[in-house]
């Protein structure tokens, strides 16, 4: 997504950036029950866009589209409209640092969620947040499942206000995430603020030990927070996924996540590839492979072997 449009569309959402008024009616009650939303986490660069996409598609999920997350004043009152409609998604996509286009395409809506989860919330405005989520489940019997990177420093937050929410934890090989990091920042069609919001606390600190270390850190960093956070939640509120495991067999993944939560498939889950193709090849020049490699190893993650591009 060009940057003038993304800057655009959250120009838009800071004017919108409140829960929709049609979920002031609705009980609190299913974000308790079987219908508790279901959280992709993840470090940045670890496939969640792709397992989102295939997530929505073979499962029976609600889900934030980017028409909502544009509009998230009247998101439930979209919602309700894009269900009359049949759901209609576009084909999958590989996304663009997250992006994925089309209105009902899968949206990380990071902007929007972060809002909602932010620590600072009074217990009102957790209360708005609990009956907006509600009311998306509500609209088609169907939990509704929210990814966005920078949730992993959300985390408190999440299970504060939803105490039965369900996670599905994605993982990669750490020296992969970080060349992608890595790459990502580098581009110069992307803007730096995109990063900011998934830096752990420390992230500046270790500028001068050049950015192959500082992404490296952060994928540690991010893992580490997640297993904090979310260590003690028992086995039916949480799924792990490798991001390689799902690349070898997405019908498969996405049914562990159903058989874990109790989710009913949807047709479309047949409709999925059998395989995807791992961009795990090594794309960075071989100086820059070592750095990577030995800030794992100094740093306690497994490096891994690429293959040059």
């Amino acid at each position: 997504m060009g940057e003038v449009f993304r800057r655009s569309v959250l120009a838009i959402q800071r004017l919108f950036n409140q829960v929709d008024p049609a979920s002031a009616v609705v009980a609190e009650d299913p974000v308790d029950g079987g219908d508790a939303p279901i959280f992709l986490i993840g470090p940045p660069r670890t496939g969640s866009t792709i397992v989102y996409q295939a997530m929505v598609r073979g499962l029976d999920l609600g889900y934030i589209s980017n028409l909502m997350a544009l509009l998230p004043r009247f998101m439930v009152r979209m919602d309700r409209v894009h269900r009359r409609l049949g759901r209609p998604m576009p084909a999958l996509h590989p996304g663009k640092y997250g992006f994925v286009p089309g209105l009902w395409a899968p949206s990380e809506a990071g902007k929007v969620v972060d809002r909602w989860f932010d620590p600072d919330r009074t217990g009102e405005e957790r209360s708005a947040v609990r009956r907006m989520l509600a009311a998306l489940s509500g609209n088609g019997g169907r939990p509704t499942i929210i990814k966005s990177p920078s949730l992993v420093l959300r985390l408190p937050g999440i299970r504060e206000i939803l105490p039965q929410a369900r996670f599905v934890v994605l993982s990669r090989s750490p020296a992969f995430v970080a060349q992608s990091l890595l790459l990502g920042r580098r581009d110069p069609t992307i803007a730096t603020d995109r990063w900011s919001g998934v830096e752990p606390a420390d992230f500046s600190a270790h500028a001068d030990r050049g950015l192959a270390y500082q992404v490296v850190r952060q994928c540690v960093e991010l893992t580490r927070a997640i297993e904090s956070n979310l260590g003690d939640l028992p086995a039916d509120r949480i799924v792990r996924l490798r991001y390689e495991d799902f690349c070898a067999s997405p019908r498969r993944a996405v049914l562990s996540v159903a058989e874990a939560f109790g989710l009913m498939p949807s047709p479309a889950l047949g409709d999925l590839p059998v395989r995807f193709e791992p961009r795990d090849r090594q794309r960075v020049d071989q100086a820059t492979w070592a750095e990577i490699q030995l800030a794992c190893r100094e740093l306690g993650a497994c490096p891994a072997t690429g293959t040059p591009a």
